[in-house]
C-alpha cells in the first residue's frame, strides 16, 4: 500500500481535481490507474478536457493508464492534456440500439481515433454533428463535448465525443 501511495503521490492528484484522503484506497491490490481513472470523485473524462497518460521522464503517451511508463518503465506518470484533434482510423455504424435511450440516435457511428499530440494513442468514441455515411478512414476530427446529466447523483458531465474537423488542413 505504501507503494501505491508513493506513486499516487508521482500522479499529481491536484492536476486532475482528486483530493486523496484515508478512505480512498479501499482495496490495497487496486492499481493505481484503477484508482486515479474509476474513482466516483475522479472528473478526469468529464470535466470538458481530453487527457491522456503522459510519462515525466521520456515524454511517452500511453492509453489506457497504467501504473508505469510502457516505453521506459518510469513510475513519474500522469495526466496531459491533449488538444483533441486526431485522424478516424476505423469506423463502425450501429443500426441497433442496446439500450432503449439509445434509440432516438441510430444509426451512430463509433470511431476509433488516432491523437494527433499523444503518438500511439487511440481513443474510442461517437461522432456528433453528422451523418455516419459522411465519415471516410483518414477524415480529420476534433473533440467536442457532450453536456450531461448523471440520472443518479445529478452531476454535471461533460462526455468527449467526436465531430469532423472542417477547419484541418
Amino acid at each position: 500500500l505504501e507503494d501505491q501511495l508513493g506513486l499516487w503521490k508521482l500522479l499529481r492528484p491536484e492536476d486532475i481535481g482528486v483530493e486523496l484522503t484515508e478512505g480512498f484506497m479501499m482495496d490495497p491490490e487496486a492499481s493505481v490507474s484503477a484508482l486515479v481513472f474509476h474513482h466516483p470523485d475522479c472528473a478526469y473524462f468529464t470535466a470538458g478536457a481530453l487527457m491522456v497518460q503522459a510519462c515525466r521522464d521520456c515524454a511517452h503517451t500511453q492509453h489506457p493508464p497504467e501504473d508505469l511508463c510502457r516505453a521506459c518503465g518510469g513510475h513519474d506518470v500522469g495526466p496531459r492534456r491533449s488538444e483533441g484533434r486526431g485522424r478516424i482510423e476505423s469506423i463502425a455504424v450501429v443500426h441497433h440500439a442496446v439500450h432503449p435511450k439509445l434509440k432516438p440516435r441510430v444509426p451512430y457511428a463509433v470511431v476509433l481515433v488516432s491523437i494527433d499530440d499523444a503518438p500511439g494513442v487511440n481513443l474510442l468514441g461517437n461522432v456528433v454533428h453528422g451523418e455516419p455515411s459522411a465519415l471516410r478512414i483518414g477524415a480529420r476530427v476534433r473533440v467536442v463535448f457532450e453536456d450531461t446529466v448523471d440520472p443518479d447523483s445529478g452531476e454535471r458531465l461533460l462526455i468527449p465525443q467526436w465531430a469532423l474537423d472542417h477547419d484541418a488542413p
